[in-house]
């Protein structure tokens, strides 16, 4: 991913989005990522999937209320 994002852009646009409002241990660069992976796979996500993708990859625990919360 980081051949067609820069990080840094990333970060930046989820600060101006809204989507970052503080310091967490999901980043926007691991959860566009983690979108980007399951959605070529071609799956229909719910956020349980989502949590269960982020913690299988990233050993990150996370509640689907604190996905939901992001937006």
């Amino acid at each position: 991913m980081s051949d067609y994002f820069n990080e840094k852009e990333i970060e930046s646009l989820s600060r101006v989005t809204g989507f970052t409002q503080r310091k967490s241990k999901l980043s926007a660069v691991n959860f566009l990522n983690n979108l980007m992976f399951v959605h070529q796979q071609g799956k229909d996500l719910s956020l349980l999937d989502i949590c269960g993708d982020l913690y299988s990859q990233y050993d990150m625990q996370i509640t689907k209320q604190s996905i939901a919360n992001a937006g």
